[in-house]
C-alpha cells in the first residue's frame, strides 16, 4: 500500500500530468498574461478540492463500515474503486514514453540513495511510534532506532553530495531560502495537521461519547466550506500573482485555531466545535495549496517534480513525528493526571481503551476520566500551537517568486517550448527582420 500510495500521490504527480495533457503545441503570445497560470492553479485547486473531499468524507464511510459491518470492509471497499481508477488511467491518459530502453532507465535510478532514504525513514518512524508506548525512551530499542536514523541521514546526504551520479535528492535544492524554509514549516504544518485530524475524534467519542460514524459526520461542514477555501485559493493567488500572504495567513489561522483548541471541554458549544473544525479546514486548505505553488515558483521546471514530492514527504514525515509526540504527550499527560481522579486500578484500562472509559466505569467515575481526558487533551492543543508557531515564524522566510515567468526568443532562433504557468513574450529584432526581407528580395 505504501509504494502504491507514494507512486500514486496525487499532489506529485498532479503537475506532470498537467504538463502532459495541456502542452502549448508553438510559441504564443496571450491577451492575458495570466492566463496560463491561472489555468494551472484552477487545475491545481480542483484536485485540491477532490483530495480533501476524499480525505473528510473516508473516514465518515469507514467508520459506518466499521460499525455496521466489519472493519476489513474498510479494505475491502477499496478493490472495485481501484480496479475503475486503473481502467481510466489506463484507457484514457496518454503520457509519452521516455527515450530509452527499460536498462537504461532502471540504471539511471539511485537504488543507494532510496535505500538510504527509506533506512532512515523506517528507523526514525519506527523509534518514535515506540517510545512511551512498546518500550520507554530511554530502551535499548528506541534509542538504537533513533541513533542508526541519524547515522543514515549522515550518510545519505555524504552519498548524494559526492556520489550519486544522478542523486534522490539534490542537495543544491536545500540552498534556495524559500525551498528550505518551505520545507522546514512543512514539517511542523505536518505536525498540526495531523494531530488535530487524529485527536479531534478522540474529543468526539471519549469526551463528547460519539460513535466513529458520528465522529466522522461532524466533520462534513467542514469539508463543503474547506473546498471552496480550495478553489478559491487558487483563484486569488493567480491573480495577485503572490503565495506570501496565503501562507501567512493560513499559519496565523492555524496557530490562532490550535490555541482555541485547547477551551474545550465537556460542555463546549457544538456551534464552538464545528467552528474550530472548520477554521482548521480552512487553515489546511490555504496551506497546502500555497506551500505547494510556493516551491513550484521557486524551483526551475527540471526540479518541478522533485521538489514538489519533498514538500509532501516532509509533511508527511512532520504528521508521522507530530502523532508520535502527540501520543506521547497524551499518554504521560494521562498518567500523571487520572491517578488523582479515578481508582489506580482503572488508569491502564482507561488509557488502553476508548470503549472502557464510555461503557465500562461508573457514571460518577466516568466523568472524571472524560475531565481528565479534557485536561490531556488540552496539552496535546498546546503542543500544536507551539509548532504552528514555529510554522508561521518559518513562513516569514519565504521569499516571493513572480507566478508569470518569461520566455523571451528572437527572430531566427528556435523557441523552446514553455512550461504550463509560463508567460510568453517574443522580443523581435526590427533590424534582423529587415535584413531578412533584403535577402529574401534578393
Amino acid at each position: 500500500m505504501g509504494i502504491g500510495g507514494a507512486g500514486m500521490h496525487i499532489r506529485y504527480g498532479e503537475r506532470c500530468v498537467y504538463r502532459y495533457c495541456t502542452p502549448p503545441k508553438q510559441v504564443q503570445i496571450f491577451k492575458s498574461e495570466h492566463w496560463l497560470t491561472f489555468r494551472y492553479l484552477s487545475f491545481h485547486s480542483a484536485i485540491n478540492i477532490f483530495a480533501t473531499f476524499s480525505s473528510l468524507v473516508g473516514p465518515v464511510i469507514g467508520g459506518s463500515l466499521t460499525d455496521y459491518l466489519s472493519w476489513r470492509w474498510t479494505f475491502y471497499v477499496n478493490v472495485p474503486l481501484v480496479i475503475i481508477a486503473g481502467c481510466v488511467v489506463y484507457f484514457h491518459l496518454n503520457i509519452p514514453k521516455p527515450q530509452g530502453s527499460l536498462i537504461e532507465k532502471l540504471k539511471r535510478i539511485d537504488y543507494v540513495g532510496s535505500t538510504l532514504a527509506l533506512g532512515f525513514s523506517i528507523l526514525l518512524l519506527l523509534g518514535l511510534n515506540w517510545g512511551g508506548f512498546e518500550y520507554t525512551w530511554s530502551s535499548p530499542q528506541v534509542v538504537s532506532c533513533l541513533t542508526l536514523a541519524v547515522v543514515f541521514v549522515v550518510l545519505l546526504i555524504f552519498w548524494e553530495i559526492k556520489q550519486a551520479i544522478e542523486p534522490l535528492i539534490p542537495m543544491g535544492l536545500f540552498r534556495n531560502r524559500t525551498l528550505m524554509s518551505v520545507f522546514s514549516l512543512n514539517v511542523f504544518f505536518g505536525m498540526v495537521f495531523y494531530q488535530v485530524g487524529w485527536f479531534c475524534p478522540y474529543y468526539f467519542q471519549v469526551v463528547r461519547g460519539d460513535d466513529a460514524t458520528t465522529s466522522g459526520l461532524r466533520t462534513l461542514p467542514a469539508v463543503i466550506i474547506g473546498m471552496i477555501v480550495s478553489f478559491g485559493n487558487g483563484w486569488l493567488i493567480s491573480h495577485l500573482n503572490s503565495y506570501r500572504p496565503f501562507l501567512w495567513c493560513g499559519a496565523s489561522v492555524l496557530l490562532v485555531n490550535a490555541g482555541l483548541l485547547s477551551m474545550l471541554d465537556e460542555t463546549s458549544s457544538w456551534g464552538l466545535v464545528y467552528t474550530l473544525v472548520t477554521l482548521n479546514s480552512c487553515a489546511v486548505n490555504i496551506m497546502v495549496g500555497a506551500t505547494i505553488i510556493a516551491v513550484q515558483a521557486a524551483a526551475d521546471n527540471s526540479s518541478v517534480a522533485i521538489v514538489t514530492g519533498l514538500c509532501s514527504f516532509f509533511r508527511i514525515m512532520g504528521g508521522a513525528i507530530g502523532l508520535a509526540t502527540g501520543g506521547a504527550v497524551l499518554n504521560n499527560s494521562l498518567l500523571a493526571i487520572l491517578p488523582s481522579l479515578i481508582p489506580t486500578e482503572l488508569v491502564t484500562k482507561s488509557i488502553q481503551s476508548v470503549e472502557f472509559v464510555r461503557m465500562g466505569l461508573m457514571p460518577d467515575i466516568q466523568a472524571k476520566a472524560v475531565h481528565g481526558y479534557v485536561l490531556a487533551l488540552r496539552n496535546v492543543w498546546l503542543e500544536c500551537t507551539t509548532m504552528a508557531g514555529i510554522s508561521l515564524g518559518l513562513s516569514m522566510f519565504v521569499q516571493h517568486y513572480s507566478l508569470r515567468r518569461k520566455a523571451t526568443t528572437t527572430v531566427g532562433k528556435k523557441a523552446e517550448v514553455p512550461a504550463p504557468g509560463d508567460v510568453v513574450e517574443l522580443e523581435i529584432d526590427a533590424k534582423e527582420v529587415t535584413n531578412e526581407k533584403v535577402e529574401q528580395k534578393e
